[in-house]
C-alpha cells in the first residue's frame, strides 16, 4: 500500500451527516426499544441486527468523513441517507396517523426502530451505488472522448497525409518539390503517432520539475517557429504533480497560440503563479492573437469533445484536455484579454507535496484499521469480561446494562477509535514501520485510558444515572487499554504489509 501524502486529513461534512444519522437512530430508537432481560438468542435474532447496522452506519460515516476523495460523492451519499430515513419515517407516520396519539408496545417500538435504521442503511447503500454509477458514467464519457480524438487524429492527420504522400510519390520525377512535400507530410505523421502514444499510455501522476518542462517546451516552439516571440518569465523552483510528457502538453498550448496568431511576429507570454497557500500552481499562457474560436472555448469550458469535426483548428487543445484528465490538472480560458484581442489559457496543477486524496486517508488504510480495531476489541473484550466481568457496564452507557449490548457497543467503540488513529497517523507514519505503529498503538491505548475511560466514560455513566468516580484511573484498566493498543498496532502494521 502506498504511503499517504504529507498533509493532515480534513473532515467532510457529508460523512459526518451519515455518522450522526446512524448514531442518533441507534441511540434514540434501537437502544430505547431493547429489552434488558432479553435472552441471548432472542437478542441475536431480533435486536442485534438493527444495533449492528446502526453502529456500522455510524462507523461508515466516520470513515467517509475522513477518506472521501470527492466531496460531491459524500454529499450524494449523505443526501440519500437522509432521504431513506425520511422516507421510512413518513411511512411509519402514515401508518399510525389514524390512531394518533398512540402508545407503542415494546415490539412496535422495536419494529419502528428497525424500519428507520433500515431506511437509513438502504438510503446510504443507494447513495454509494449512485455515486459509483456516476463515476463509471464519467469514466465512460472520458474514454469515449479519448477514442473520438484518436479516430479524428488518425483520419485527418494520418490518412489524409498518406494520400498526399502517395499522390506526390507518383509524380516525384516531374515535380522538383515533391520530395519536400513528402518529407513534410511524413514528419507530420510521425508527430501524430507521438500524440496517439500520449493518449493511449495514460501514465500515473508523478512529481516533475515545472521549470524544466516549461523551458523545454518554449525551446521546442522557438526552434520550430523562429519568427515567433515567445517570452518566458522568471520561473519558480517548484515540483508539481504531472506526467513525463508535460513538456509536450505545454508545447501544444504555446504552439497553438503561435500558429493561430495574426500578427508578425506573434507574441506569447508564459508566466507561473506558485504562491497559492493551498498548493495550487498556475501556468498562464497569454497571446496577442485574434482570440480563441467559440468551438475551442466550448471544448475547454464544457470539458466535452464537440460532435463535429473541425480539423482547421487542430487537435492540440483536445489532446491537452485529455492529458490533464490523467494527472488531475485543469484548463481554463479567458478571451479576449485586452482591446478585444488575445487569449489567456491557464493550466492549474497541484504541488507534488499536496495530497492526492482531498482528505488524506486512503480506503486501504481504513479497511486495515477497522479490521485491526475489531480484532483488538475482541481481545480486550475477552479480558474485560472474563477477568473483570464488566462488559454490561459498557452497555449501560447506552441505557441497557446487558452483556450482549456491551459487546456490540464495545466493538463499535474499538472500530471508531481505530479509525481516529488511522486518520491521525496515515500521513506521517510509514506503512512498513511496524515498531513505530505498535509503540504508537500502545501509547494511544494509554491515552484512551486517561481520557475516554478515565473521564468521559464515568461522566457518561453519571449522566445515565449510574454513580462513578471522576476520574476513574485504575491500574487494571490501564493495562487493558495498553493491551488493546498493542494488539491493534501490531495487527494494523501486519495488515498494511500484506
Amino acid at each position: 500500500m502506498s504511503i499517504s501524502d504529507d498533509a493532515g486529513p480534513q473532515i467532510d461534512a457529508g460523512g459526518l451527516v451519515v455518522a450522526a444519522v446512524g448514531f442518533g437512530l441507534t441511540r434514540y430508537t434501537v437502544l430505547e426499544s431493547l429489552r434488558p432481560d432479553a435472552s441471548l438468542v432472542g437478542f441475536l435474532v431480533s435486536e442485534a441486527p438493527a444495533l449492528v447496522a446502526g453502529f456500522g452506519l455510524t462507523a461508515f460515516g466516520v470513515a467517509l468523513a475522513i477518506s472521501s476523495r470527492d466531496p460531491n460523492r459524500s454529499r450524494l451519499v449523505a443526501g440519500w441517507c437522509l432521504l431513506g430515513t425520511a422516507g421510512m419515517g413518513a411511512v411509519v407516520a402514515l401508518t399510525y396517523a389514524a390512531d394518533w396519539p398512540v402508545v407503542l408496545s415494546t415490539s412496535e417500538s422495536r419494529l419502528i426502530a428497525n424500519a428507520l435504521v433500515g431506511g437509513a442503511v438502504g438510503g446510504t447503500l443507494t447513495g454509494v451505488r449512485s455515486a459509483a454509477t456516476r463515476r463509471h458514467r464519467r469514466d465512460v464519457i472520458r474514454q469515449a472522448d479519448r477514442l473520438t480524438v484518436l479516430n479524428r487524429l488518425l483520419r485527418h492527420e494520418v490518412l489524409n497525409k498518406v494520400n498526399v504522400i502517395a499522390g506526390y510519390a507518383t509524380t516525384a520525377d516531374a515535380t522538383p518539390d515533391a520530395w519536400t512535400v513528402v518529407r513534410q507530410n511524413a514528419d507530420a505523421i510521425d508527430e501524430t503517432i507521438e500524440n496517439v502514444g500520449l493518449l493511449t499510455e495514460s501514465p500515473e501522476p508523478q512529481a516533475v520539475d515545472l521549470a524544466t518542462n516549461l523551458r523545454d517546451a518554449v525551446d521546442a516552439v522557438r526552434a520550430e517557429h523562429s519568427d515567433s516571440a515567445v517570452e518566458l518569465d522568471t520561473l519558480p523552483d517548484v515540483t508539481i504533480r504531472g506526467s513525463p510528457y508535460l513538456d509536450v502538453l505545454f508545447a501544444h498550448l504555446i504552439e497553438n497560440a503561435v500558429v493561430h496568431g495574426d500578427r508578425s511576429p506573434p507574441t506569447v507570454q508564459v508566466r507561473v503563479e506558485a504562491a497559492d497557500p493551498s498548493g495550487v500552481v498556475r501556468v498562464h499562457i497569454v497571446d496577442d492573437g485574434p482570440g480563441l474560436p467559440a468551438a475551442q472555448q466550448r471544448l475547454i469550458r464544457d470539458d466535452v469533445t464537440p460532435d463535429e469535426d473541425d480539423p482547421q483548428v487542430g487537435f492540440g487543445l483536445a489532446i491537452v484536455r485529455l492529458m490533464l484528465d490523467d494527472i488531475g490538472g485543469e484548463l481554463s480560458v479567458e478571451t479576449p484579454v485586452a482591446d478585444g484581442r488575445g487569449t489567456e489559457l491557464t493550466v492549474t496543477f497541484h504541488r507534488s507535496d499536496t495530497p492526492t486524496n482531498r482528505f488524506g486517508v486512503v480506503a486501504g488504510h481504513l479497511q486495515c484499521g477497522a479490521a485491526a480495531g475489531l480484532i483488538a476489541g475482541a481481545a480486550m473484550g475477552l479480558v474485560t469480561q472474563f477477568v473483570a466481568g464488566r462488559m454490561a457496564v459498557i452497555g449501560a452507557l447506552y441505557g441497557v446494562g446487558n452483556v450482549a449490548v456491551g459487546w456490540v457497543s464495545h466493538l463499535y467503540h474499538s472500530v471508531f477509535f481505530a479509525l481516529v488513529f488511522v486518520a491521525a497517523t496515515a500521513t506521517w507514519v510509514r506503512d512498513d514501520d511496524a515498531r513505530r505503529l505498535v509503540a504508537l498503538g500502545t501509547g494511544y491505548g494509554a491515552f484512551l485510558w486517561l481520557v475516554a475511560a478515565g473521564v468521559v466514560m464515568p461522566l457518561w455513566l453519571r449522566a445515565v444515572g449510574i454513580p462513578a468516580p471522576v476520574p476513574n484511573l485504575g491500574l487494571p484498566s490501564l493495562l487493558n487499554h495498553c493491551f488493546w493498543g498493542t494488539v491493534f498496532g501490531g495487527v494494523y502494521a501486519w495488515l498494511l504489509r500484506r
